[in-house]
């Protein structure tokens, strides 16, 4: 089941990178000017700036120098060029990334294209079988700490439980959320949710997983489970009685003799004395 759904979480993933990002970031490499490239110096841009290359719900990349980008991003994701760094910002926040020092970069659109156009599908295939092997590690850790939050649910509740089973209940309380989550990332890549909206979804994704662990603690059946501390007394041994082959008459029962088949054993004579 985990590998399923890591499966159809991963095939949103690459909807989301080839029907949002990828025309985005297509169109950005095509408006982008020759001679353009960063230096030790910094960002030599040869067109006025600042410059916007692309600007979706998605995505917005920006090439801005020395200017300042707007307070709030118009996209969900907005990357800008700036004179000494790289900054990326979304509705949570900004982070910028300094520029190597001493490494040139060429961003000009004959040295861009090809190279993006050679990395673009292992790259894709790179996050969506990152994220894939993510979520199963993350689900796997998960459902340890869950299990170990039944174990002690179920012991309050005296419905002993084994470890392994109790991992299980916890991995199968994390199956709701994910197909929750499943559905708002492709909802997202359809471009009919926002990341706000996405965001909620996630944290809510997770109160899911808790409750339906809350209510699966009382169905938990232990019939199958013996304490062996708690084993049933053993059955007292049967007491003698008549053998089941003994007759139930008290009389006893004669046995004939058969006549003997010796042929040299003479047959007794009356003697005199017998009269």
């Amino acid at each position: 089941m985990q590998l399923a759904m890591a499966g159809f979480i991963g095939a949103a993933i690459l909807l989301i990178l080839a029907a949002q990002f990828r025309p985005a970031l297509w169109r950005a490499i095509e408006r982008l000017p020759e001679n353009a490239r960063i230096t030790s110096v910094g960002l030599q841009w040869p067109d006025r700036l600042p410059a916007t290359l692309v600007e979706t719900d998605t995505m917005a990349i920006l090439a801005l120098g020395d200017q300042r980008s707007s307070g709030s991003p118009l996209s969900d994701f907005e990357i800008a060029l700036r004179d000494h760094d790289l900054q990326i910002k979304s509705f949570l926040g900004y982070r910028t990334f300094p520029y190597l020092a001493g490494y040139t970069m060429d961003l000009s659109r004959s040295a861009v294209e090809p190279l993006y156009g050679a990395w673009e599908a292992p790259i894709f295939l790179a996050i969506v079988f990152g994220s894939m092997a993510g979520l199963m590690l993350t689900w796997h850790l998960l459902g340890t700490m869950y299990g170990l939050v039944v174990k002690l649910l179920a012991w309050a509740y005296a419905k002993p439980l084994t470890f392994l089973r109790a991992y299980k209940v916890g991995v199968g309380a994390l199956a709701p959320g994910a197909i929750l989550m499943f559905a708002g990332l492709f909802a997202y890549g359809l471009g009919q949710l926002d990341l706000p909206r996405l965001a909620i979804l996630w944290a809510f994704h997770i109160i899911l997983g808790w409750l339906y662990l809350a209510l699966a603690i009382p169905k938990i059946s232990t019939a199958d489970i013996q304490n062996p501390f708690n084993q049933p007394a053993p059955e007292p041994m049967p007491k003698p009685g008549k053998s089941p082959f003994a007759s139930s008459s008290a009389e006893s029962i004669e046995v004939e003799e058969e006549p003997s088949k010796n042929p040299f054993e003479a047959k007794k004579k009356p003697s005199a004395i017998d009269g």
